[in-house]
């Protein structure tokens, strides 16, 4: 090559077999440390979407068993037997009770007679007196099995008599006979009787009568002592004052007379009895008074209730 002279050299491209342009990447430059970004509204609803295809339908279930119970036992065919059918007051002194065709059984509450109060004796001596308070008649319950269209004997007591002056006449017993046994309710006693006199003193009630045979056998209530406070130097209306008869005894059919208590210038009977089988009070009185009998008590009675 001479000085002086250009000489071109073709472009790399176009030598042939020439070198390739050559690409080199950088190395990687910092991470950015900006803060995050706040977040964006919430964006609307989508549409509803297609409904699916309906599934495929699930094998059938088995039938379930029913299992029914053996039969119980027939009960036992109840009885028509304890039906009411029926009560009787009886009081009269005797008879007989006939039952109803279908009864089976019978219910007895009786009562005796109640006593008599006791009686004020006058004799003109100075003081008081007061007799004391008759007696209740006993009382019984009973169940008894009987015949039906059948007649049963039975008796009521009698009332115990009201004496003058005396003691009180006792009731009389009521009975009532079912095949070998006697159902007795026994009258009360009387009251015993007092006249005038200037010392304290008291009379006797009547004691209750008995009852035997019953489920219950209960004794009469009992009559209450007549009492007398007096002196010789008290006038007559101040040994009233301290005079009073027993009371009658009361039953469960009726209350027993009430005890007098004389005014002074008269002598008083006792109270009379209610209902049956109660006693009757004492009577009472003051020096030559009247003498006087006791209070009138009840007769006694007896009370069927009839069952089939």
């Amino acid at each position: 090559m001479m000085l002086g002279q250009r000489t071109w050299l073709p472009y790399p491209a176009e030598i042939p077999g020439g070198p390739q342009s050559i690409s080199k990447t950088g190395s990687t430059g910092p991470t950015g440390s900006g803060s995050t970004g706040s977040t964006g509204p919430t964006g609307a609803t989508g549409a509803t979407g297609p409904t699916g295809p309906t599934g495929l339908q699930g094998t059938p279930g088995t039938n379930g068993s029913s299992f029914t119970g053996p039969t119980g036992a027939t009960g036992a065919t109840g009885s028509s037997s304890g039906r009411f059918l029926g009560q009787t007051l009886l009081t009269a002194s005797g008879g007989s009770f006939l039952t109803q065709a279908s009864t089976t059984r019978l219910v007895l509450r009786g009562v005796g007679g109640g006593g008599a109060g006791g009686g004020y004796t006058g004799t003109g001596a100075t003081g008081g007196g007061a007799g004391g308070g008759g007696a209740a008649g006993g009382y019984l319950e009973a169940q008894v099995t009987v015949a039906g269209a059948t007649n049963y004997t039975f008796a009521c007591g009698s009332a115990g008599a009201a004496v003058l002056g005396g003691t009180g006449g006792s009731g009389g017993n009521s009975t009532f006979i079912v095949g070998g046994t006697t159902y007795n309710a026994n009258g009360g006693s009387g009251g015993q009787p007092a006249g005038p006199s200037i010392n304290n003193t008291v009379a006797a009630g009547g004691q209750g009568g008995g009852a035997s045979n019953g489920s219950v056998n209960a004794q009469g209530a009992p009559g209450s002592y007549g009492i007398s406070s007096a002196s010789s130097l008290e006038t007559e209306a101040n040994i009233a004052a301290g005079v009073g008869g027993g009371n009658g005894g009361s039953s469960p059919f009726g209350g027993g007379g009430l005890g007098a208590t004389p005014s002074g210038s008269a002598s008083v009977i006792g109270g009379t009895a209610g209902g049956y089988g109660a006693g009757g009070g004492g009577s009472g009185g003051v020096n030559a008074n009247a003498s006087q009998a006791g209070g009138t008590s009840t007769q006694g009675c007896w009370l069927v209730q009839e069952y089939s």
